[in-house]
């Protein structure tokens, strides 16, 4: 009887470990949300190295946004040193497995640096197709803003996800930029 009962238990274990990714996959993904605006935002107050001054900072976030998005000169809407300010929208592709809805988030991003640190924000994500006729809207809604015979709730949550993954990768991008050593002279050579 008692190797019974531990040979059940044993099942039910199994049973519960191959349930458990069908049961991940099917929530909806959780994105952080801001408290004061109800809305999606990513943000933080990063320290980094000390002796890095508000400049070096700057440089840093600037060049991450060049490197990053490529192009620039057309992402940056704030780029103010005096102010330690640099703001741009950017887009992230999105492929979903109909290739159907193809298109990209476009969101804000903002950097503020002061000596030894910096704060990020990353919000306002929207969901774009190439053609503009499937757009998904604002990924504060539950439900994407075109009718469901255009986008299910299953490839809205899909967006929602690859949102989820790949902004958080472009933050751990900006926080390795941004906290990199300060390296001897360069000019030294």
């Amino acid at each position: 009887m008692k190797n019974r009962t531990k040979s059940l238990s044993l099942v039910l274990i199994l049973i519960s470990l191959m349930l458990a990714p069908c049961l991940v996959l099917g929530q909806d993904p959780q994105l952080p949300i801001n408290s004061e605006t109800r809305k999606v935002e990513y943000s933080d107050l990063v320290k980094v190295d000390s002796i890095l001054t508000r400049d070096q900072l700057f440089t840093r976030a600037r060049e991450w946004m060049v490197s990053t998005f490529k192009t620039s000169k057309d992402v940056l809407q704030i780029d103010d040193k005096g102010t330690g300010t640099i703001m741009g929208k950017c887009n992230l592709e999105i492929k979903d497995q109909t290739h159907l809805r193809n298109g990209y988030i476009m969101f804000s991003v903002k950097i503020q640096v002061k000596d030894g640190r910096f704060k990020y924000w990353v919000n306002d994500l929207e969901h774009f197709t190439f053609s503009g006729l499937m757009n998904g809207g604002s990924l504060d809604n539950e439900k994407p803003s075109v009718k469901p015979a255009y986008m299910s709730t299953k490839t809205w949550g899909q967006i929602k996800s690859q949102a989820g993954t790949d902004i958080p990768e472009l933050i751990k991008s900006l926080k390795a930029q941004m906290s990199k050593p300060v390296s001897a002279n360069s000019d030294n050579w």
